[in-house]
């Protein structure tokens, strides 16, 4: 892994947004608690899976979730992110491992499996991403949909729009 702290702090709009880590190797989790934090992001550590998990059950919100796969204790990445997912529906996870026949969960669209080693640059690429606000969506509400039809969709500013149906 590329240890050299190569981050550009992160416009406003994400700074101070709350990032859960878990990873065991210390130093591994130290540079990457280091390369979030310098970017202007709040980062919580968790040297394990049971830890994360505790952890979980007592925060009032995380905005990402970064968890090494493979780690010592009753609790791995996929059971740390199911458990994260099922308190926050839709929150981006980041799962992070050196073998990645370990990822057993499905990835959802908001999920990234990134391979160790990996460099600082790659992995904030990705947390940018994840963290943009998701305006596609935002204040967007279906109004009528048919089996045939395209959805059409109405902002809050009354503005409405057609939406192509996914393909089924």
């Amino acid at each position: 892994m590329n240890t050299e702290i190569s981050t550009v702090p992160l416009p406003a709009a994400f700074r101070q947004k709350r990032v859960l880590l878990v990873e065991d190797e210390a130093l591994i989790r130290m540079w990457l608690a280091d390369e979030l934090s310098e970017a202007g992001l709040d980062v919580l550590e968790a040297e394990d899976g049971d830890h994360a998990v505790a952890l979980i059950d007592e925060l009032t919100s995380v905005d990402l979730l970064i968890t090494d796969i493979q780690m010592p204790g009753r609790a791995d990445g996929n059971n740390v992110a199911t458990c994260a997912k099922q308190m926050n529906p839709g929150l981006p996870v980041i799962y992070i491992s050196g073998r990645a026949t370990s990822l057993s969960n499905r990835l959802d669209i908001c999920d990234v499996f990134l391979p160790k080693p990996f460099a600082g640059a790659t992995l904030m690429t990705h947390v940018r991403r994840l963290l943009r606000p998701r305006h596609d969506l935002a204040g967007i509400t279906a109004l009528a949909a048919g089996p045939n039809q395209p959805v059409v969709a109405a902002s809050e500013s009354g503005s409405s729009r057609r939406v192509p149906r996914p393909i089924t």
